[in-house]
């Protein structure tokens, strides 16, 4: 559930920022508008003046939107390697191994059992 609240709120950020852009491109050509610079000129300016400000003017929302999202990246690579570490742990299956609850050895074999690099006679020796 709190992974779900983080997207969320890192949602949130980024449609706060995105609309914020919208408004301030909104707002320059507006201005444009009004000082008669209209039609395609007026949006061309209105971009390049609406990027160096929004670079100015929002950096507080994008440096929380950037820190939302490098906290998400890292704890999805914390739970990744988690994950690896708990699949990398898991005993493979031997041919040497007992039945399941039987006592094992030390090295995983079950206890009586013959390892199969024992020589051939010792093998057919045991039950």
């Amino acid at each position: 559930m709190a992974t779900s609240a983080r997207a969320g709120r890192l949602l949130g950020q980024f449609w706060l920022y995105t609309l914020l852009r919208v408004g301030l491109f909104g707002a320059v050509w507006g201005v444009l508008w009004v000082v008669n610079v209209r039609g395609m000129l007026g949006v061309l300016i209105a971009v390049l003046l609406s990027v160096p400000l929004s670079f100015v003017l929002l950096a507080r929302p994008r440096a929380a939107l950037a820190e939302s999202l490098e906290q998400r990246v890292s704890e999805r690579k914390v739970r990744e390697d988690d994950l690896r570490l708990r699949l990398a742990g898991e005993p493979e299956e031997a041919d040497d191994i007992g039945e399941p609850g039987e006592p094992e050895a030390e090295d995983g074999t079950a206890l009586g059992a013959t390892p199969a690099s024992a020589p051939r006679s010792e093998r057919e020796d045991r039950p």
